[in-house]
């Protein structure tokens, strides 16, 4: 019997739009929401996701502003 499975680290983009002032630089730039998470498959098909963070990155200077 062959087992084609494993576990692996995805990110996802978020659809998030809010134009705001940067703390950082001062431009005005984007929200950039993204999901980072740990994902088990079988057969290449995803089964359970876990280990799920957020974190937001501006548009304008790539700055990080938090984690949750």
């Amino acid at each position: 019997m062959i087992f084609i499975g494993g576990i692996s680290q995805g990110q996802k983009i978020l659809d998030y739009v809010k134009t705001v002032i940067c703390d950082r630089c001062g431009a005005y730039g984007r929200y950039q929401v993204m999901m980072t998470y740990m994902y088990f498959s079988f057969f290449f098909i995803p089964l359970f996701k876990w280990n799920k963070k957020f974190y937001v990155k501006m548009s304008c200077c790539e700055a990080e502003i938090g984690r949750a």
